[in-house]
């Protein structure tokens, strides 16, 4: 970031605005990192080990997220999930257990990105198949809790935190 940019995170930052870092090349979202002083989010990004992608993050960003108290916004476009016809739901949950085992399930969230992509994992076709997601992770041993964190308190919990701090 330039000095203006580090000045407008601040500024973004003391007057109650949350920093997304979904769309910020490595080094932007360093220097966000360092300089923050509350959450930071990445609204709809997925896991680089899981899928190199350069939208995706690596472990060591995750982690910082995590440390941050932002969450990650899991990606739901195929182009970040896999490679072509392999990027099913399937391929979405291992994003999510990766998250989950190196950021921790407060850091995780959805961030489907459902405006306008051109194609989504099966069976997942907008907001009305979600449960297929859920039911999904159930299956997988998620708890309800945890379902719940991901579904959106997670996301919650950091508006609260950032658009509720300056509130008089």
């Amino acid at each position: 970031l330039t000095s203006f940019g580090r000045d407008t995170v601040r500024w973004m930052q003391d007057n109650g605005m949350l920093v997304d870092i979904s769309h910020a090349d490595e080094k932007t979202f360093w220097d966000c990192m360092e300089i923050s002083k509350k959450p930071v989010i990445a609204s709809h990004s997925n896991a680089r080990a899981v899928y190199d992608h350069p939208r995706n993050l690596w472990d060591e960003q995750l982690r910082a997220i995590s440390k941050n108290h932002g969450v990650i916004g899991v990606n739901f476009y195929t182009q970040f999930i896999g490679e072509t016809g392999k990027a099913d739901l399937y391929a979405l949950i291992r994003h999510i257990d990766h998250i989950a085992s190196v950021a921790g399930e407060d850091a995780l969230g959805l961030g489907a990105d459902f405006d306008g992509m051109e194609s989504l994992p099966e069976p997942i076709d907008g907001v009305q198949s979600l449960d297929s997601l859920f039911n999904m992770l159930a299956r997988m041993n998620y708890s309800e809790r945890t379902i719940a964190k991901i579904a959106g308190v997670n996301f919650l919990n950091v508006f609260r935190y950032v658009f509720g701090s300056n509130r008089e």
